[in-house]
């Protein structure tokens, strides 16, 4: 008896395939509110002080690139690094400024793996210019960039956990669509039946 009600269940799953185009509707409009978030004003305040900030980060220390008298290799590059940062970090926050809203599944990422990218390349830099200097500022800046290493690690663990976190209410969503086909075909079934 058990077998023949999973094998109709999976019968009436299978049969569920074809979405009606009310749940289809109720589906993608909630999928959109869930990945699409409108900005308000705050948030776009708040954009075009990250976008401003990255610029001015960018405009900063490339000034310090070009006021160097004598260039330092490994300064050149670090100053490079955070020249790019910042303009990649203004990019995304004018494209999110564009857009008019915030895409959940693309924009926490895009942010996050900023972060960390930026933060680690940094460390890198901080890591073989105290093997070279062997001074105790080579050492405490080291030491003050794990700090900074932990938040970035922090940021972008936060984006993965809240890109699973969408996937599964994407997922749930899908689920409950696919149910209220098969009730809506029961239904009817029943509705035949009488």
């Amino acid at each position: 008896m058990n077998e023949q009600l999973r094998k109709a269940f999976a019968d009436e799953l299978l049969a569920a395939e074809t979405l009606t185009p009310s749940y289809r509707e109720k589906y993608e409009r909630e999928i959109a509110e869930m990945i699409e978030k409108k900005l308000t004003a705050r948030s776009r305040v708040w954009l075009w002080l990250c976008m401003c900030a990255g610029l001015a980060f960018s405009g900063v220390f490339g000034y310090a690139i070009l006021a160097t008298t004598q260039p330092n290799v490994m300064a050149t590059v670090g100053l490079s690094t955070c020249v790019v940062f910042g303009l990649a970090w203004a990019v995304v926050m004018a494209w999110t400024l564009k857009r008019g809203s915030v895409d959940m599944r693309v924009h926490p990422m895009a942010t996050a793996g900023l972060s960390w990218a930026f933060v680690v390349i940094v460390m890198t830099m901080l890591i073989v210019e105290s093997g070279e200097n062997r001074s105790i500022e080579s050492v405490g800046a080291v030491v003050n960039g794990l700090a900074f290493l932990v938040m970035a690690a922090m940021f972008l663990i936060s984006a993965r956990i809240h890109q699973s976190e969408l996937r599964t209410r994407e997922k749930l969503l899908e689920i409950e669509l696919k149910l209220g086909e098969i009730a809506e075909g029961l239904k009817g079934k029943e509705n035949e039946a009488e």
